[in-house]
């Protein structure tokens, strides 16, 4: 008897999931209703920004933004090591 009522209850409740493809934002929401009433229901929201993107954001602040002539770690990171050594030996 127990497992007819069980069953009876697990085909009386639905799950509806809803999720949004935004570039920068995640949203997620999901309920769980049982006949016509509300069971539960969680949101998930939030920012996502892409690693990558704080990256380039960084490196555009730092070399461009920041921009000294003088500035000797600016020099390797854009024009390599080797390059660098070279031009400062005169060779």
């Amino acid at each position: 008897m127990e497992d007819e009522e069980a069953l009876a209850a697990a085909t009386a409740t639905r799950q509806t999931t809803l999720s949004l493809p935004l570039p920068f934002y995640h949203y997620e929401r999901e309920r769980t209703h049982a006949l016509d009433a509300l069971i539960q229901e969680s949101v998930v929201e939030g920012v996502a920004i892409p690693w990558e993107l704080l990256s380039a954001l960084f490196a555009y602040l730092v070399l461009v933004l920041r921009w000294n002539p003088k500035n000797r770690w600016a020099l390797r990171i854009l024009k390599g090591k080797k390059r660098f050594r070279e031009r400062d030996t005169g060779g």
